[in-house]
């Protein structure tokens, strides 16, 4: 799908889609200590809405939002991270794009159907610039969390209905909101964690 075969879906169910642009956005202005953070991140949250909702509906990521919310990553690193740190947003991107592919590609031998999708690790990538290589558990605890109560739900009707096919859920929107969560309030989100098992 390109981006112009997205936004012209998106268009379609405009309503909903610009109330979480509007919350998105606001709060990414509210937390925004300096401009460039503002601007990057309003960007961020446009793009990773507009993935999610189509991903919602169509379980497919676009590459070309996923492409470009690795550029502006790269942007980010490059003109807010001082050089010798750089590797860490490489590192992230590396490690989160191959660590998900190789739970993917895991969870796929174990349950005998594709248990992943390309586009979920291409996102995951593609956060690793922003967050770093240290942010990478966060985004995974932060969209995983939401989705437990539904695998544990599908995992009890296929027990008692084994003969009922599994129903699918698209995982970019827990990624895209880990991601921009953790991009925003990774520290805060790591203290209220630590205190809360402390």
């Amino acid at each position: 799908m390109t981006w112009r075969e997205a936004l012209a879906d998106l268009r379609t169910h405009h309503t909903p889609l610009v109330l979480w642009m509007l919350l998105g956005l606001g709060l990414t202005a509210a937390s925004a200590p300096n401009l460039a953070t503002l601007v990057f991140g309003s960007a961020l949250t446009l793009i990773l809405i507009a993935s999610s909702e189509v991903d919602r509906r169509h379980h497919i990521l676009p590459d070309s939002l996923t492409l470009l919310v690795a550029l502006l990553g790269l942007g980010w690193l490059i003109t807010q991270t001082p050089m010798p740190l750089w590797w860490v947003g490489v590192a992230g991107a590396g490690v989160g794009g191959g660590g998900l592919w190789l739970l993917g590609r895991l969870g796929t031998w174990w349950a005998g159907q594709p248990a992943l999708g390309l586009g979920d690790v291409k996102l995951l990538a593609a956060l690793g610039l922003w967050v770093g290589l240290s942010g990478l558990p966060l985004v995974l605890l932060l969209a995983t969390l939401p989705y437990l109560p539904w695998a544990l739900w599908q995992l009890y009707q296929r027990r008692r209905h084994p003969h009922l096919p599994t129903q699918a859920l698209p995982f970019g929107p827990g990624l895209a909101f880990g991601g921009w969560a953790t991009w925003l309030w990774g520290a805060e989100l790591w203290n209220l964690i630590s205190h809360s098992v402390a």
